[in-house]
């Protein structure tokens, strides 16, 4: 397969691939509750001037009955608005640029434009990584295109690519890009041995640096680099030095990040509110055998291949070149590090799934190199990838299939909140609920909502005003999926009298 036929393979399959997931953004999916609170976000952004959110990732809508509203992992700012502190604001201002640059609202089809955008760059970059990998270990001119085709094809039909780069966006997604700029830095890096690479290096750095701006696996990932340059640098004294830049880096880039939440949401609740995180996403709050069950789901049958990839390149170690020890090696290494940072996090590595979306960097690696030792047997090696890829567009759309009923539940969200529009101002009125409100809710009534508000204190309050202003509605509902809820009632007290809106 010549490099046009594998371009052209590759593009071919992402078309296809992207027109098979545009009806997703229909209807549910898991990890849905991540996309809407992009979008809350992104909409709150542009509701407020920065001086108000500082560009801090807020929840908080733009009217002034919107503020001072908290809910889950939030910091409050003086200027009322709550900002959220488990991920930082990269994976945010990113489709919040795309929205204003298009002239669009935030909304799930824009969103999933942007999506559908960034996994393009991330394939891109996948295949001139691969390709510069295998042409760094000498593997003939011949192989290496359909080789790399086949490592791109991993990040767009894995069953977590097609989720993960379809109906569900988080910062992950955007870091994946981030990640394979920094390991095509570090190819060149190690293929000179750290010499006359000033721009590779000043490159890597700066990906360092802005990391923890992106998401909390750059640690993991410049953890990794400080493991290989200190192992490398007890041979070759020129890695000592980047050893220093990178660490200096990736420090002053946690510290500046810190700082930024610091600074307006005080030292003290920050630093809390980053531990107490910490302690909820650990390992303490999970267990590890869910995590292999859910990268059983993420990657099903690739998960073999990728084992038998790895046992046919350690079988051939000893007849491969000698750079498969000096380059292959240390950026396969670079590429799984990342990986640990689901043991760190096991908790939300069980619960959202694109936290091992990072997996297929390490995967395509290997099965592309696995790919170049194949000689006449290549298509049998095409063939099972094709059942794998199969399996995992099939395990996608099975995902979809059971959430297929959130497309009706939000059709009867949306009547329902027309209704209780119809009888109060929803502009200006108070709104509360007895359980969490999460992002999807915000969008819904268009409003911030008071959570964790039981009906008995909110009907002192609401009758303590006399019916006076627009009036105030205490909203009902059963739980459809994670922060997703079906409302069944709304209790609307206005003009000195409650009405009910009951949900049919």
């Amino acid at each position: 397969m010549t490099r046009a036929l594998s371009i052209m393979l590759v593009g071919l399959v992402f078309v296809l691939a992207a027109i098979v997931k545009l009806p997703s953004i229909a209807d549910g999916a898991p990890n849905l509750e991540a996309t809407y609170h992009v979008i809350l976000t992104d909409r709150a952004l542009a509701e407020s001037p920065a001086s108000e959110h500082h560009f801090l990732p807020t929840i908080s809508l733009g009217k002034p009955q919107d503020k001072r509203l908290a809910w889950g992992a939030t910091l409050p700012l003086s200027s009322g608005h709550y900002v959220y502190a488990s991920f930082p604001i990269a994976g945010f201002l990113a489709p919040y640029l795309y929205f204003r640059v298009t002239g669009q609202e935030p909304g799930r089809l824009p969103l999933f434009q942007f999506t559908i955008l960034l996994q393009a760059g991330v394939v891109l970059a996948l295949m001139a990584l691969l390709v510069r990998v295998l042409r760094a270990v000498n593997v003939p001119k011949d192989r290496i295109w359909p080789a790399a085709a086949a490592g791109a094809l991993t990040q767009i039909l894995a069953c977590e690519a097609m989720l993960s780069y379809g109906p569900i966006y988080w910062t992950q997604q955007l870091y994946q890009l981030v990640l394979i700029l920094g390991l095509l830095c570090l190819l060149e890096i190690v293929r000179r041995d750290a010499r006359g690479c000033a721009v590779p290096l000043a490159a890597l750095a700066v990906i360092c640096f802005v990391g923890p701006w992106f998401e909390w696996t750059c640690l993991v990932f410049s953890a990794g680099i400080l493991a290989l340059f200190a192992w490398k640098g007890r041979q070759a004294p020129s890695y000592r030095r980047p050893a220093l830049l990178i660490a200096g880096a990736t420090a002053l880039g946690i510290v500046l990040m810190i700082a930024h939440y610091a600074v307006f949401a005080g030292f003290n609740d920050t630093l809390r509110a980053l531990a107490r995180q910490g302690v909820t996403r650990s390992a303490l709050a999970a267990n590890p055998l869910k995590l292999a069950m859910g990268y059983g789901t993420s990657y099903g049958l690739l998960l073999p291949i990728g084992f038998a990839a790895a046992v046919l390149v350690w079988q051939r170690r000893a007849r491969l070149p000698e750079p498969f020890i000096r380059i292959f090696l240390p950026i396969l290494f670079l590429a799984a590090f990342p990986l640990l940072e689901n043991l760190v996090v096991l908790q939300h590595a069980v619960r959202f799934s694109y936290d091992r979306l990072k997996f297929i960097l390490p995967l395509a690696i290997l099965i592309a190199y696995a790919m170049t030792l194949m000689g006449r047997r290549i298509w049998i090696a095409w063939a099972l990838l094709a059942i794998a890829f199969a399996q995992n567009v099939w395990s996608y759309q099975h995902l979809l299939d059971a959430r297929s009923g959130w497309a009706a539940v939000d059709v009867h969200n949306r009547r329902f909140a027309a209704a209780v529009g119809a009888r109060t101002d929803l502009s200006c009125a108070t709104i509360a609920m007895a359980g969490p409100a999460r992002a999807y809710i915000n969008l819904l009534f268009d409003r911030g909502i008071r959570e964790q508000t039981h009906f008995a204190d909110f009907r002192r309050v609401a009758e303590g005003t006399g019916g006076a202003g627009c009036g105030f509605v205490h909203l009902t509902a059963v739980r459809f999926g994670p922060d997703l809820p079906r409302f069944t009632q709304a209790r609307i007290w206005r003009d000195g009298r409650w009405s009910e809106v009951v949900a049919r």
